[in-house]
């Protein structure tokens, strides 16, 4: 599934959005062109908001190499690039939110050969250690990395949880 893919739908989607005046959230974006997207619809005022898998921040493309399918993931894993691009845009605030992507599979159903895997990964637990990859390589720092899945997912459904606070 080429990066091209999610792109053409974003497009798409940001158009409607700038129609209609809708609040909209981009659901775990995989490459960098959507993060010029969605940065470029946020400068212009829009409603929009973007989450990012917690698989596309510490892994990509190499870690399906000699087609491992338990590393077959819907988004799949993009570049090298991508994968920098995506943090950057966590740290600068292009992309809100770090979803965990919990997608667990079978081991039936990924021991296959890689056309015929199922996409998926299992995230809950690795949630908080797969998005500290990124953290100890120095590529982003601690505060927007956890406020990305504490306060700002609660504060895009008006929640007060996310926080913590004497008493």
């Amino acid at each position: 599934i080429p990066a091209a893919a999610e792109a053409i739908m974003l497009a798409r989607d940001l158009a409607l959005v700038e129609l209609t005046g809708a609040r909209f959230l981009v659901d775990m974006i995989s490459c960098a062109d959507s993060v010029g997207r969605i940065a470029a619809a946020k400068a212009k005022g829009l409603a929009v908001y973007a989450s990012v898998g917690v698989h596309h921040l510490g892994l990509n493309e190499h870690d399906v190499y000699g087609y491992r399918t338990f590393a077959k993931l819907s988004p799949p894993l993009r570049t090298e690039d991508d994968r920098l691009a995506l943090i950057a845009a966590l740290e600068e605030g292009a992309i809100d939110v770090i979803v965990s992507g919990h997608d667990p599979k079978p081991a039936e159903d990924k021991r296959l050969p890689f056309d015929e895997a199922a996409p998926g990964a299992a995230a809950l637990e690795t949630l908080l250690p797969g998005a500290l990859i990124p953290y100890h390589a120095g590529q982003i720092g601690i505060l927007p990395l956890l406020a990305a899945m504490t306060c700002k997912p609660a504060d895009l459904l008006g929640l007060p949880q996310g926080r913590l606070a004497p008493g």
